[in-house]
């Protein structure tokens, strides 16, 4: 999350977040070419950007958690449209109920890496916040705290899985997902860590990234 208390705060992080989320050469765009773009704060990524700016801004407690920040994962069989729907379902069933302000788009997998690699990138706040007009919202004083901490994450998790088998169901695919994790479901199998996009690209250049490498030779079922 980005908090004010986070390493390297500043004025308009959250907004830059956002804009480096929804730029063009990454999002998916729909069949009629337009950028899917997710979110009950505005009509567009600019005055979206705005909201989050106004959401910092109206954070003035020292250790306010001002954007969750979320990439979840999808199953390489969804289609597009899958995809979108599962986005679509998290966000009207699970957020929107609780008045709480998102902003999401789903990233294509980059030139150089797995061509399976959609992902969502979901921007929450535990701060209600509602749109009562163009550039303008109502900011509650209170958060939700149903969301936050160690359960909180778990919970998403569940809720994450579910969106995804009511969307594979919608399709057809008679899927069932889970939010368990390998310890939980008895699987020896060590997870990945997501590299990013900066250390992505100094493996790009053939630099030397030590996370990189070691995935590249730890078996991926241990025994």
């Amino acid at each position: 999350y980005l908090g004010r208390n986070s390493q390297g705060f500043y004025r308009g992080a959250a907004r830059d977040n956002w804009e480096y989320e929804c730029r063009d050469e990454a999002v998916l765009r729909d069949a009629t070419g337009e950028p899917v773009i997710i979110s009950n704060m505005g009509e567009d990524w600019v005055e979206i950007g705005t909201a989050w700016q106004c959401l910092e801004d109206a954070s003035t407690r020292k250790n306010a958690k001002v954007q969750i920040r979320v990439i979840a994962p999808f199953d390489a069989d969804m289609s597009q449209e899958e995809m979108i729907a599962a986005l679509r379902q998290f966000c009207s069933t699970v957020l929107e109920p609780m008045g709480l302000p998102y902003s999401a788009v789903i990233h294509e997998p980059s030139e150089e890496g797995d061509a399976r690699n959609f992902h969502p990138h979901i921007s929450m706040s535990l701060r209600p916040m509602r749109r009562i007009e163009p550039y303008a919202w109502e900011i509650a004083d209170e958060v939700r705290g149903e969301l936050d901490g160690r359960d909180g994450v778990q919970m998403l998790r569940h809720l994450w899985a579910h969106s995804m088998t009511e969307a594979a169901e919608a399709a057809g695919r008679n899927m069932q997902y889970t939010g368990l994790g390998y310890g939980a479901r008895g699987i020896d199998f060590e997870a990945g860590e997501h590299l990013g996009e900066a250390r992505n690209a100094m493996v790009r250049r053939g630099q030397h990234v030590a996370v990189h490498e070691y995935q590249h030779t730890l078996p991926r079922y241990l025994k």
